[in-house]
């Protein structure tokens, strides 16, 4: 079994739109200045924030329950990053050339694959319904890297 959404994104917004055949399922809003995010998928809110000032790790929070769900830690060069919760350790890293399809994976199996329709305002992702939140973490390191090629 797996899960299928769409994510959009308008010119010059910074919400990311998840849906799926039923409609909306989730979003993605990051904070232009801070780089911090909140998102939502399947009704559970999360919030991305930064340990620190120029640091490049980011905690994945519940905001229900204000638990930490997950770390995530970029490489120097924000091109790779590691998602590490109190179980597991997951990678995220492009799969192509173009930098248009990338995934989340452990050392057994990919849990998300996102196919970009354009490098920044769309795309399809099929992933692993235990790791629905993966998606929103996949997704902020996506716009993590554009924000760092683009010299945001």
């Amino acid at each position: 079994m797996r899960g299928e959404i769409s994510w959009s994104k308008k010119l010059f917004s910074s919400t990311y739109e998840l849906r799926n055949y039923r409609g909306k399922k989730g979003e993605l809003t990051m904070e232009i200045m801070s780089g911090n995010a909140t998102g939502s998928i399947s009704g559970r809110r999360y919030r991305f924030r930064s340990t620190g000032l120029l640091s490049n790790v980011y905690e994945m929070i519940c905001t229900e329950t204000d638990a930490l769900v997950a770390k995530i830690k970029f490489n120097s060069w924000k091109q790779k990053a590691k998602i590490i919760t109190e179980d597991r350790q997951y990678y995220w890293k492009h799969k192509n050339f173009w930098q248009t399809k990338w995934s989340v994976f452990d050392d057994r199996r990919e849990y998300v694959n996102c196919y970009n329709n354009s490098f920044v305002y769309g795309g399809d992702i099929v992933f692993h319904p235990s790791a629905e939140h993966m998606v929103l973490a996949g997704l902020f390191i996506k716009n993590r890297f554009v924000r760092r090629n683009s010299g945001a």
